[in-house]
């Protein structure tokens, strides 16, 4: 839980760096040590949300309005995980090494089983009888 708020809070400070000078000002300890450089490694992005560690060392979040996840390998390149993420949000790693993802697009939400490859999988659209999709 603390290293999913870090990578929270760093995607957020990374869309608001002006420049490649700006630095992290206070330790948060086992995560990052004061006076670690922010560093942008994706620009031009409409929204990122809901990073994930992998156990592999990659990082995975979504870019909900494009219906897009995307991958950050242990390298730092980054390409497309998913496309058509259903307007994909929070994920989630099972104890099986399965990727949940909480889905948004109008006719399509729910949770589903995104990975492996040929698991996807809705598991539920409703919670005691009542839709999961969002309310605006």
């Amino acid at each position: 839980m603390m290293l999913l708020s870090f990578f929270l809070h760093a995607f957020v400070l990374v869309a608001q760096v002006p420049s490649a000078t700006q630095v992290v000002s206070e330790d948060i300890p086992g995560i990052v040590k004061a006076g670690t450089k922010i560093e942008l490694v994706k620009s031009g992005l409409d929204g990122a949300d809901d990073p994930i560690g992998l156990p592999d060392g990659a990082t995975l979040f979504t870019e909900p309005p494009a219906n897009r996840i995307w991958k950050i390998d242990q390298a730092g390149r980054i390409s497309v995980f998913r496309e058509n993420s259903n307007g994909g949000l929070g994920m989630s790693l099972d104890s099986k090494g399965r990727l949940f993802s909480v889905q948004s697009a109008y006719g399509h939400t729910g949770i589903a089983v995104i990975y492996p490859p040929g698991t996807d999988t809705v598991i539920t659209d409703n919670f005691e009888c009542r839709s999961v999709a969002p309310t605006i």
